[in-house]
């Protein structure tokens, strides 16, 4: 016998009932028709009867699947366990991309491989599920963040007795190849955007070559977020999962571009503080995305190598190292934790080095001449 109750303290639905083998089976659901439907099904394969369709048809089946199917260990079953129970000491985001990964691989085992419960699940399925994604040109970090939770998943599995082995390691993580930094760009570069791209998108190149502001930041920009008589802005990003608020001092060029962006948008939309201070050619907030798009149609459309709006942060570094400009100034300018992160935008240009060199043979030629060479006497014996 099987019954459903509503426990007040985790505000969820209990379904207890006992297995052919007399063991207790307890379940939690959200809502009362998951547990329900959840009886039903139990008390069907105690029966002998296991659901073959989602529209409520019932077949016969033999005693291993009649067994599987009243201990509950179908991979809908294991994967919604998981869910509920390492779910909640994740985070959000974390448990967005645990459904979305989690969810991939359960559609895989279900319409390609034709798996239903955990105990079927081998070695061999688990790389084979890897080399499908090796095949569809998935980038080696996007299958090794699948499969950080995918093995976290399986070693569950096997602590909660849903599997007969341990499948957490049956599949290593796959090395990445390093990833090539967006190249700074050059003045004849920036020069031809100014040139050829819409109006918006050289105001926002404009404003991340004086600010070194990453794209999301400035189309997040709003115009609260400038204070005009202190000449300072407010910008935040996300970094180790926590968001940073930072107050930086604004140049007289990004005072200039909003204040012109105040009065364009006023006079199209009477925009007020909380509204965004960049908009399309639509009259719309930019986003990130678009600014891509956009770099990438004019890019091509006059040959360019490959850049990217980040190219543009990395420019303003590398010209404030140019500058001499010290690492803790720059880093501190572009919202850095640490230098060192700081070292890899600040690249050092050949012109700069050659007249570092000259200026250290010009110091060193001032500071030997007039000098005098004395030799030692030389010792007797010794010629």
């Amino acid at each position: 016998m099987s019954v459903v109750r509503w426990v007040e303290k985790k505000k969820r639905f209990r379904f207890d009932g006992r297995g052919q083998k007399g063991e207790r089976i307890q379940k939690f659901f959200r809502t009362e028709d998951e547990a329900k439907e959840f009886k039903s099904d139990f008390d069907r394969a105690l029966e002998g009867y296991v659901r073959s369709d989602g529209k409520g048809h019932f077949a016969k089946v033999n005693s291993r699947d009649q067994q599987r199917a009243v201990n509950g260990i179908a991979m809908a079953d294991a994967i919604r366990k998981y869910h509920d129970l390492a779910g909640p000491k994740k985070s959000e985001n974390t448990r967005k991309q645990d459904r979305i990964y989690l969810g991939k691989f359960y559609e895989w085992l279900y319409e390609v491989r034709e798996v239903y419960y955990s105990d079927e699940l081998d070695s061999e399925l688990i790389e084979t599920y890897q080399t499908n994604l090796i095949e569809k040109g998935l980038a080696e970090s996007t299958i090794n963040r699948e499969f950080v939770t995918i093995k976290h998943f399986l070693s569950k599995c096997f602590r909660w007795k849903l599997t007969t082995e341990d499948l957490s390691d049956a599949v290593s993580l796959l090395s990445v190849r390093p990833s090539q930094k967006p190249k700074a760009w050059t003045e004849d570069q920036f020069e031809v955007f100014q040139n050829e791209a819409p109006l918006w998108v050289t105001e926002v190149l404009r404003v991340m070559d004086e600010t070194g502001l990453r794209p999301f930041q400035v189309a997040a920009l709003k115009f609260k977020d400038v204070d005009l008589e202190r000449r300072r802005y407010r910008t935040v990003h996300k970094k180790g999962g926590h968001w940073i608020d930072s107050t930086l001092p604004a140049s007289d060029r990004f005072i200039e571009i909003v204040n012109r962006r105040r009065q364009r948008n006023r006079f199209i939309n009477s925009s007020g503080p909380e509204d965004f201070i960049f908009l399309n050619s639509k009259n719309r907030p930019i986003t990130a995305n678009a600014l891509g798009i956009a770099i990438r149609k004019v890019r091509e459309a006059k040959g360019l190598p490959k850049i990217t709006a980040y190219g543009v942060r990395h420019k303003f570094g590398s010209d404030l190292g140019a500058l001499d400009v010290g690492l803790k100034k720059i880093a501190t300018l572009m919202t850095h934790a640490r230098t060192t992160t700081t070292e890899d935008y600040v690249q050092a240009k050949e012109s700069n080095l050659r007249d570092a060199l000259k200026a250290k043979n010009a110091q060193n030629a001032n500071a030997t001449r007039g000098d005098v060479v004395r030799l030692k006497p030389m010792k007797k014996g010794i010629r």
